[in-house]
């Protein structure tokens, strides 16, 4: 019932008020800037001799820098300072064997900086302060013989590390660098000149060696440390283990600088660092000046532009993707290899990137499953029957189902089947046949994938993308199961895990949402295929809209919710008629997101059953457990908000189970095992300010009524949207048609007038009345509702 014809409801006899619609100049944008926070107002601090947890399987406690590239993590203690540094993309082929040994394929970590200022050390007054606003660590206290003051950074746009300022005293500091040495088979070494001193970290050398049809690669990294300024280095070493060390000399009150860089022939002036520093600090005004909130409430505004700076700092478009712990894996160990798990960690870094108008963060997720698409296909044809078994586990009801599918005894042709864990590069760290009885992992991806697409209309992205929505959809339209319904009409059955090993189940609410998402999307976009040179045949286009149109409705159920018999959204359909809620890990709303299958435009009937869906979860394993649950970060807050739950609840629940119980100075919400996932949940945030659904975009959708303001969030279609809430109505909403093409806006008035130039419409589902304009590319305005007293 979701996908009804539009007829917008037009509506006689509404009277034109021009004077309610006002051009807006490029100045407009921004002009209340003052009234947001100031992201300084979010600065955490640390006692430089104490600054947390440095190294760590999942995500250390202490400030993390990064540029997507190199990453920097704080470390110190009272006789030295040292910096982690590591690098997202020093992964190691071993010898393409699956699991925890050397020879597995995994990233490794990289080097330590190690600053030791003289004999009185690091002082008890000395602290370290990330300034959110450049993305700089500031050092300031008693160090050595003098008082520093230093700013810290990974520069923006160069894979360096620069460490500068000025010390009150001349002094003679000890610096040495140590290549990592958590699994001896990965060499490291070191080296030394008159003026600077290296460490290198590399990969086992299997260069031009294959193994499974895969080519080998070898990977390394070097840190190179020289001084600028006044200071230098003198007695530079090399030492055993990967180590060199050497004195830096400095002058008391004058301005030096260290620098570590992955070329030992580089060097550095004071001022062309001071263009290396403009050019960061350029870039994070860019990053900043995106998008902005205002909620009133500074606990919710820490932790959203928290995660927007873990987010600029782990992932940059053109880069290396993240894995699950991003740029800043610290040791040769880290958790699941820290690699790309494809059943909801790895897109989940990214779910609140898109309405933010930080798109281009997710632009590099593709990459992987692009590598990887040729062993994917050969999965998909080869390895289908192994989908019943995995990690000495078989799966009685898969089975059962292979058996009863004749058809697929052969395996799939021209289609993508994919493993949960990826690597770079075309690799699968767990191995091609770690399915986990999981078809759907592919296609998940993809529906996040679509979304961004929808957001942006970024022709190039959709080009990019086109041979996994080609190879996943070719997958689908051969695995459906088809069933004659009572009409004497059909509808396709979509059997997948309901979650990581659970064995085959029917209609799996969250395979069934990625599939929707996937046909509607290349339906909507074949225009779009076909303008770049795609060939887009129109017996694969009614192919695709055949499946978009018979795709089995998201399961309902009947679940107990405090002793009531609740109908709600559930899993998968069961035999029963129950419901599945899923308890602690809310797989049955991910056809929310990333599925987008609805938001909030639904009806009435509908609405109860998404609110019932969220009530499920809580009960299922009591709200504390549920809403604390280390998978649901990403997931709950966000699709409870989407499926209309009531605000003010969600936000105490994500203040109480998640900020105030692991939430980290650092801003990672930090629950021992899970990463930049985390960074997701921003997301729950953004649902309440803006949404979208099926051509329809409506601003403070759930929100508590509080006043609040938002500048440069980003709807689909590629509109940029302003607005306020005032007093518990709309204020205004600006408008910013990035590409053209037409906006129907939810009339946040409930239907008063028409502005001039707009026309009326009604929301397919809901009925709510609508505003509906075209607008030319980069056309600006802004829409005042005043009040009815004013």
């Amino acid at each position: 019932g979701r996908r009804q014809r539009n007829n917008p409801m037009e509506r006689d006899g509404i009277k034109t008020a021009a004077a309610s619609v006002a051009l807006a100049a490029a100045a407009a944008f921004g002009c209340l800037a003052a009234e947001y926070p100031s992201l300084r107002s979010f600065n955490p601090s640390w006692p430089s001799a104490a600054p947390g947890e440095s190294y760590s399987r999942n995500l250390p406690t202490a400030a993390l820098l990064g540029n997507g590239s190199l990453g920097a993590v704080d470390g110190g203690d009272a006789n030295r300072k040292f910096f982690v540094l590591t690098r997202g993309d020093l992964w190691s082929c071993g010898d393409f064997s699956a699991g925890e040994g050397d020879g597995s394929i995994r990233p490794i970590s990289f080097v330590d900086l190690e600053i030791a200022p003289g004999p009185r050390g690091v002082g008890s007054n000395a602290v370290d302060c990330l300034d959110v606003e450049t993305a700089t660590l500031l050092v300031n206290g008693d160090f050595g013989a003098g008082r520093a003051s230093l700013e810290c950074f990974v520069a923006a746009d160069d894979d360096i590390f620069v460490a500068r300022g000025a010390l009150s005293a001349d002094d003679e500091w000890t610096l040495r660098l140590k290549a990592h040495d958590g699994r001896k088979s990965f060499p490291n070494s070191s080296g030394a000149s008159a003026d600077a001193i290296w460490a290198r970290r590399a990969t086992l050398d299997l260069a031009g060696k294959t193994a499974g049809g895969r080519r080998g690669w070898t990977r390394e990294a070097t840190a190179a440390l020289s001084a600028a300024g006044a200071a230098r280095l003198v007695d530079c070493k090399a030492l055993p283990g990967g180590a060199a060390e050497a004195k830096l000399k400095i002058r008391g009150g004058r301005p030096f600088a260290i620098v570590v860089s992955g070329d030992v022939s580089r060097r550095f002036t004071i001022d062309g660092l001071d263009g290396v520093q403009a050019r960061h600090r350029l870039w994070w005004k860019e990053w900043w000046g995106k998008s902005r909130i205002a909620l009133g409430d500074a606990e919710l505004e820490r932790f959203w532009y928290g995660q927007l700076y873990l987010l600029g700092s782990t992932v940059r478009k053109g880069g290396f993707p993240p894995g699950l712990y991003g740029v800043w894996p610290t040791t040769d160990d880290p958790g699941w290899r820290n690699d790309f798990h494809l059943n909801y960690n790895y897109v989940a870094t990214c779910y609140g990137c898109l309405a933010a108008n930080r798109c281009e963060a997710a632009y590099p997720l593709p990459d992987p499953l692009l590598d990887y698409l040729p062993a994917a296909v050969r999965n998909a044809k080869e390895n289908l029957s192994r989908i019943g078994s995995c990690a000495g586990r078989t799966y009685s009801n898969t089975r059962a189902y292979l058996e009863r599918r004749k058809d697929l005894a052969d395996g799939i042709g021209d289609a993508a089947l994919f493993p949960v864990s990826l690597g770079p590069w075309g690799t699968a760290p767990e191995g091609d046949g770690q399915l986990w009885s999981q078809i759907s992992n592919g296609a998940f991806q993809c529906a996040f994938f679509c979304t961004c697409w929808e957001y942006t209309l970024d022709r190039e992205y959709l080009v990019k993308i086109w041979p996994l929505l080609d190879k996943t959809a070719n997958f689908f339209m051969a695995w459906r199961d088809t069933e004659r319904t009572p009409d004497g009409g059909r509808r396709y059955d979509i059997y997948d895990s309901h979650w990581e090993g659970s064995g085959l189940q029917k209609n799996s609410s969250a395979a069934l949402g990625a599939a929707k998402h996937l046909f509607e999307t290349l339906v909507d976009a074949a225009p779009e295929l076909r303008a770049a040179g795609i060939d887009v045949p129109d017996a694969r286009l009614a192919a695709w809209k055949d499946m978009r149109d018979n795709l089995a409705p998201l399961p309902a159920g009947v679940f107990t919710v405090d002793g009531t018999k609740t109908r709600m959204l559930s899993g998968v359909e069961n035999a029963d008629g129950s419901a599945n809620p899923s308890g602690g890990n809310a797989v049955n709303l991910e056809s929310v997101i990333p599925g987008e299958v609805f938001s909030f435009d639904v009806s009435k009937e509908f609405r109860e059953l998404a609110v019932n869906a969220v009530k499920g979860n809580l009960a299922l394993h009591g709200e504390a457990r549920a809403w604390s649950g280390i998978n649901q970060t990403p997931k709950l807050f966000a699709t409870a908000i989407r499926s209309g739950y009531p605000a003010a609840d969600v936000i105490a629940a994500f203040k109480r189970h998640q900020l105030r119980r692991i939430g980290r100075k650092n801003f990672h919400l930090h629950d021992g095992v899970h990463g930049v996932e985390k960074i997701g949940a921003m997301e729950f945030v953004n649902s309440m300010l803006v949404q979208c659904d099926h051509g329809f975009v409506k601003v403070f959708p759930n929100w508590t009524g509080a006043d609040a303001k938002f500048s440069g969030l980003r709807a689909k279609g590629g509109f940029l949207l302003s607005a306020e809430m005032k007093g518990g109505r709309v204020a205004y909403v600006q408008i910013e048609a990035e590409k053209g093409g037409r906006l129907r806006l939810v009339d946040p008035s409930g239907g008063a007038d028409v502005p001039g130039g707009w026309t009326r419409g009604r929301t397919r589902n809901s009925g709510e009345a609508t505003l509906e304009r075209d607008f030319a590319p980069g056309e600006r305005l802004r829409l005042h509702f005043p009040s009815k007293n004013a």
